[in-house]
């Protein structure tokens, strides 16, 4: 009787809940959201970079020196290594396959003599998943630096982790000591409640571009062994470091094997920032902490992409492609930082040179009077004022940890063709080393245009 169809229900258009009379209606559940979750906001560098596209759409004529990404493009040997393995479809070990592992171990050996074994390394999807595992997986409050980079203390505050800042001053150039470390923690020992302190570093730093020296590697290392301190260096930038200071980047991993775990990836140095794929270097003898991040990984992503890892072989074998994008790329880096550096010291800014990265904080807290007068009081209405009125994007400091009225922002001054200016440089390194104005004057245009517009902005303030 049920398929005769003289007897079958014949439904002509679906009825709409809204349809329904109120007595028959059942209500949506209630979406109790995490009070946590409901303040947040997305990351300030995505939103800032959502917004100059689409401005950038409907033809405004901005500079970018808001998201922070290494535009050079993938090296066209790993673009071949991708498509060579899209064939691999099968879930992969959490902690990655052995062979990517092998080829990580090497890497670090030969770029910064950080000896680690396969068996300590762990690959995941991104370094910033990576550092929100290592809060998942330690019990413990964390201390950061400020400024910093926005995402920390809000993975800290997901998890419930208590999150406490070692603010540094603009007269110091934002930079992090041991001094400043040591001061805090005096300060928080009596609130820690018998649980191990980790402090969160990284360098060469995001937001600053500045780095840490060995020597101050060192004497951080030395303040956390004597106190039995863990530490989560964040190393992404560190082939990033720029070649004119003729220094190499020291691990914090080489001082203080046995309680730091290193982070790093490939989206810096390699330009593979959408490959997503993130490195994690256990501390010597801790089976625990290896376990318990398979673990969450395993319950979470399960294992990263199977034709990255196969590809990210080749992009940690230190073949010579791989080795001269590196090189070229972050000579790149140098010369375009050490104009902007230069550029901003002339229009009054107080801003160190950058070390490493692409990144500069360059701070008005001198001016603060001036600032003040023209109706800016804080770090957000200074941003706002230079996209609004000077056609520049840039993120506030308050976005990194700095106090509200700390006059200062972060700028990426990679608004160029990567590809392209990269190229460029390759085609006659000599010539762009010798200029280095004229290079970013010819090659990186939105750049210069951009230092021209906050130099208007500094002699507008100051009536020049």
């Amino acid at each position: 009787m049920l398929n005769d169809p003289k007897t079958e229900l014949k439904v002509k258009q679906k009825v709409s809940i809204q349809d329904l009379p109120a007595t028959t209606r059942v209500s949506a559940p209630n979406f109790n959201l995490s009070p946590t979750v409901a303040r947040m906001e997305t990351s300030a560098t995505l939103s800032t970079n959502i917004f100059v596209k689409h401005q950038r759409k409907i033809g405004a004529d901005l500079t970018n020196f808001g998201l922070g990404e290494s535009p050079f493009g993938a090296p066209n040997i790993l673009v071949k290594a991708l498509g060579e393995n899209a064939h691999h479809a099968s879930y992969l070990p959490t902690e990655g396959i052995l062979e990517l592992r092998e080829n990580i171990s090497k890497f670090y050996d030969y770029y910064f003599n950080y000896k680690v074994e396969p068996g300590r390394i762990v690959v995941g999807p991104g370094s910033k998943e990576l550092i929100f595992l290592t809060m998942a997986a330690l019990d413990s409050p964390w201390l950061l630096d400020s400024p910093s980079w926005v995402s920390y203390e809000s993975q800290a505050r997901i998890l419930g982790r208590k999150t406490w800042r070692a603010y540094t001053s603009y007269k110091n150039e934002y930079r992090i000591t041991e001094k400043d470390l040591r001061k805090k923690f005096m300060i928080i020992d009596d609130g820690l409640d018998g649980k191990t302190l980790a402090i969160l570093l990284n360098y060469p730093n995001n937001p600053t571009g500045l780095t840490l020296k060995k020597s101050e590697v060192q004497k951080i290392a030395k303040f956390a062994r004597n106190n039995e301190i863990i530490i989560l260096s964040d190393e992404i930038y560190a082939n990033v470091t720029h070649n004119s200071f003729g220094y190499r980047h020291h691990s914090m991993g080489l001082e203080y094997p046995e309680g730091t775990i290193v982070t790093g990836g490939i989206s810096k140095d390699r330009s593979l920032g959408g490959w997503r794929l993130g490195v994690a270097i256990m501390p010597e003898d801790q089976p625990l902490l290896l376990k318990s991040f398979k673990s969450i990984g395993s319950e979470t992503y399960s294992s990263v992409a199977a034709p990255l890892q196969h590809a990210a072989i080749t992009a940690y074998n230190c073949n010579p492609e791989v080795n001269q994008h590196i090189v070229d790329s972050t000579m790149v880096h140098d010369i375009v930082g050490q104009f902007v550096h230069l550029g901003l010291m002339d229009a009054g800014f107080s801003t160190p040179r950058p070390e490493g990265a692409f990144y500069l904080m360059p701070s008005l807290n001198h001016y603060s009077e001036e600032l003040k007068e023209n109706g800016i009081h804080n770090s957000r209405v200074l941003a706002k004022k230079l996209i609004i009125d000077y056609n520049v994007v840039v993120i506030p400091g308050v976005s990194f940890g700095l106090r509200l009225e700390d006059l200062a922002f972060r700028m990426a001054y990679i608004d160029y063709d990567g590809p392209q200016v990269l190229a460029t440089y390759q085609a006659n390194p000599e010539k762009a080393l010798e200029d280095p104005p004229k290079f970013v004057q010819e090659n990186c245009p939105s750049v210069y245009l951009g230092i021209k517009r906050l130099k208007n902005f500094t002699d507008d303030l100051l009536h020049k």
